[in-house]
């Protein structure tokens, strides 16, 4: 009974160490995954001044200013992903307003965005009333 006993515990050993190295590497594995992911996946902008985040279609502007965004649309077929159309746009996103941006493709539906700036929109609150002159 000893022997069995022995050969028992050394095979449990043996399947503990098998176990702590397999958990060992899918952890390390994940963790990896985990720094590069988060940066392929997003298409968020970060050259958009502080408080106007925007990414895929939505603009959140959590500033006091209103911002004209400009970006560029990749348009085509979601279901392959092919690129059929690519075109510059722009947005008003007023202050402190979240927005999904709604552009239109003249072929095939909005697959992504690449926003290449903002700037400060000067529209005036109200227009002037009276006549000229």
């Amino acid at each position: 009974m000893e022997f069995i006993s022995y050969v028992r515990i050394g095979v449990d050993e043996v399947v503990n160490q098998r176990l702590a190295k397999t958990v060992g590497v899918a952890a390390l594995s994940i963790a990896t995954m985990g720094l590069f992911i988060p940066q392929a996946a997003a298409h968020r902008a970060d050259n958009l001044p502080a408080g106007l985040d925007c990414e895929r279609l939505h603009c959140t502007n959590n500033t006091n200013t209103d911002y004209i965004v400009d970006y560029k649309i990749f348009c085509g077929d979601i279901r392959t992903g092919k690129v059929a159309d690519v075109f510059d746009t722009n947005d008003l996103v007023t202050a402190h307003q979240n927005k999904t941006l709604y552009p239109g493709c003249h072929r095939g539906e909005p697959l992504h965005t690449d926003f290449q700036d903002a700037r400060e929109s000067h529209i005036p609150d109200h227009w002037p009333s009276g006549s000229a002159g």
